[in-house]
């Protein structure tokens, strides 16, 4: 029986992703098979935006 997952949980796995956490992790953590959040993934075209998050907190003129 297939079980429907529900988009709040999606909007979580989302947001995991996009904070830096591996998709296979995410999976493991939540309880959902790998492959379809892989799959919700690639379909979505979900980034990871770590390198954005990292410049908005850095200061400008900081080394990095």
């Amino acid at each position: 029986m297939r079980r429907s997952i529900p988009n709040e949980t999606w909007q979580q796995v989302k947001t995991a992703y996009a904070a830096g956490l591996g998709l296979r992790e995410i999976a493991r953590n939540m309880n959902i098979p790998p492959g379809t959040v892989l799959a919700r993934a690639n379909r979505e075209g979900w980034t990871q935006q770590i390198q954005t998050a990292k410049a908005l907190t850095v200061p400008p003129g900081t080394p990095t």
